[in-house]
């Protein structure tokens, strides 16, 4: 520990009392912060950032691939509903039976 006049100038840890290490620390963070604020800024109102043709093309295929699996989905829903055997790759067995009625527990309503 540095003293000077009396009063200490560095910490046992080597920092400066008069806080610099802190203000760097500040400032390794905020720049950054400040940098990806500006980059969204951009991307937000059609400036095309660096990447920005990137993110577009993942957003593109993720939304397409949403789309997809929903559609599946549907289809087999679709299938599961008129018990169409195709579309129902085979589980359609596990709910209807040989003779066309449900199967299984107690299939009474009301």
């Amino acid at each position: 520990m540095d003293v000077a006049g009396g009063f200490a100038t560095t910490n046992e840890d080597g920092r400066d009392c008069d806080g610099a290490t802190a203000n760097s620390e500040r400032t390794g963070v905020l720049v950054p912060a400040v940098m990806v604020l500006s980059w969204i800024y951009k991307y937000v109102t059609g400036r095309q950032p660096p990447g920005a043709n990137q993110l577009d093309q993942a957003g593109m295929k993720l939304a397409s691939k949403a789309q997809e699996m929903k559609d599946k989905a549907e289809n087999k829903a679709d299938g599961f509903a008129t018990g169409d055997e195709q579309v129902c790759d085979g589980y359609c067995d596990l709910m209807i039976g040989v003779d066309g009625k449900p199967r299984g527990g107690n299939t009474k309503v009301g």
